[in-house]
């Protein structure tokens, strides 16, 4: 099985921005950076950029994951992170097919170490997982909300 080369560059530029972020320890960011090289060479990225400067033409990739539901009359509609809502529905577990069927919602994935959370249950991954945004680019990530379960950290 092939990995999409976008989605290697998405995990060099997370682990670039972690690396990078003031907040990060310095092992954990040396970590980091290790990992970002060693995917720009074994993927052939050398001529990446692993932060690219943002363009008119590209957008901003966006994590859209189940929101939530709100209340329309004795209805209810079911949201994505990226505010597409869908029609009124009778149940919000038909609220939920239809965002799911109308607008795909991404897997409950990290950005850095791989580990893909079970989604069948929208509200439990979310103790798992939170979404950071690349000041950058613009572009969203899922990464483990505990630096020390990340499989990218090797703690």
């Amino acid at each position: 099985m092939t990995v999409p080369l976008d989605k290697i560059r998405r995990r060099v530029r997370a682990l670039t921005v972690r690396a990078a972020h003031p907040g990060t320890p310095p092992a954990e960011a040396a970590v980091a950076r290790a990992m970002a090289a060693d995917l720009t060479s074994r993927y052939g990225l050398d001529q990446l950029d692993p932060v690219p400067r943002p363009t008119a033409a590209i957008a901003p990739a966006v994590v859209h994951w189940m929101a939530g539901f709100s209340p329309s009359g004795k209805q209810s509609r079911a949201w994505c992170r990226c505010g597409y809502g869908t029609s009124p529905r009778a149940t919000e577990d038909r609220a939920l097919r239809a965002l799911m069927d109308s607008h795909p919602l991404d897997a409950a994935e990290c950005g850095l170490c791989g580990v893909v959370y079970p989604a069948a249950d929208w509200v439990k991954f979310r103790a798992f997982l939170q979404v950071l945004k690349d000041p950058v680019t613009g572009d969203e990530f899922a990464m483990c909300i505990n630096p020390r379960t990340c499989k990218a950290v090797g703690f």
